[in-house]
């Protein structure tokens, strides 16, 4: 029909080499959009408590938008100012770049705030795909590495994803939920070894960074001429620590 080639015009026309450009994600605006929503329920509070009607003012930034701000400039300090760089001290990638960001599951499985807290950051100001890392056992079908895989495996398979997914996300009652406006379920993906992430790379368009915490993916990856920001792996053991490698990095 009409309408559906319509539709389907419209979502070429917002795509480039495959992926939809940063400014038109719910993820661009998500700030904006949250401050103006809760400036409106203070003035609608105000106005109820003195039976005044609200009187309208020029947008401006909040308390929140401006701390995500300076949380944002600590967390870019700390991340291109690192000798883990592959290519030593360099400006941060454009906003809305494609950034790919790795993180192990056992670092998931912590529900670790400060890892919300820089996948926020860094998915509010770009268009970021998160890699899950996995042992192979993990899967469904564990270590076997037989192709005939059944839709039972991808049943348990598709589960085991969406707990992990639940738990990077964090209860949708606390504030350092991350929302699905942030990060899209279809930008989180599984892996299983080095090579799957720098093939998943080398596939994504214009990949501004990778963001990993192993050498041989930078090693890897920088033939290909790619920006690699490595940060180191926590070596205490989830059972005594609460902190994600990546969230304890960035943030102490």
């Amino acid at each position: 029909s009409s309408s559906t080639a319509s539709s389907i015009m419209s979502i070429s026309k917002l795509q480039h080499d495959g992926v939809i450009p940063f400014r038109y994600t719910l993820a661009s605006s998500y700030e904006t959009k949250k401050s103006k929503k809760l400036l409106l329920k203070s003035q609608a509070a105000d106005a109820a408590a003195t039976s005044e009607p609200s009187v309208g003012s020029k947008s401006q930034p909040s308390a929140q938008q401006l701390a995500n701000r300076k949380d944002r400039a600590k967390l870019f300090t700390k991340l291109f100012t690192s000798s883990a760089s592959s290519e030593g001290l360099v400006p941060p990638p454009s906003r809305g770049s494609n950034v790919i960001i790795s993180i192990p599951s056992h670092d998931v499985v912590l529900a670790c705030s400060k890892l919300r807290r820089v996948l926020f950051l860094l998915g509010t100001y770009y268009n970021i795909f998160v890699l899950l890392s996995i042992d192979r056992s993990a899967g469904a079908h564990g270590d076997d590495e037989d192709d005939d895989i059944t839709m039972n495996d991808y049943k348990k398979d598709k589960k085991y994803l969406d707990t992990l997914i639940s738990q990077l996300r964090g209860n949708s009652s606390d504030d350092d939920f991350l929302p699905e406006e942030i990060v899209p379920s279809h930008r989180i993906l599984t892996t299983t070894s080095v090579s799957s992430r720098v093939a998943f790379a080398r596939q994504l368009p214009k990949a501004a960074m990778v963001l990993d915490y192993e050498e041989e993916c930078m090693t890897q990856l920088t033939r290909f001429g790619f920006r690699v920001i490595l940060y180191p792996l926590t070596t205490t053991s989830s059972s005594e620590s609460s902190s994600s490698s990546l969230g304890k990095e960035m943030f102490g």
